[in-house]
């Protein structure tokens, strides 16, 4: 029953759709593997607050430029 249900594509918003996301993953992949490869000792605190840090920021970037759009639309 599963494999002979057709694909039905899903809505997404512009906010999942921004490029910024990949730039965002690749800061995280970068930050991860070299804090690993540069530290013997590993700070989990420093490590979740870093990327939780990059991400609001991504999440941020992303929401003034949709509130700016947005704002101009209307």
């Amino acid at each position: 029953v599963v494999v002979n249900l057709p694909a039905v594509p899903e809505a997404t918003s512009a906010l999942f759709e921004s490029r910024l996301w990949e730039g965002v993953g690749a800061v995280l992949f970068v930050f991860t593997a070299g804090y690993r490869a540069f530290t013997d000792g590993y700070n989990m605190l420093l490590w979740l607050g870093v990327c939780g840090l990059v991400g609001a920021v991504g999440l941020l970037v992303v929401w003034r430029r949709h509130r700016k759009t947005a704002l101009a639309a209307a």
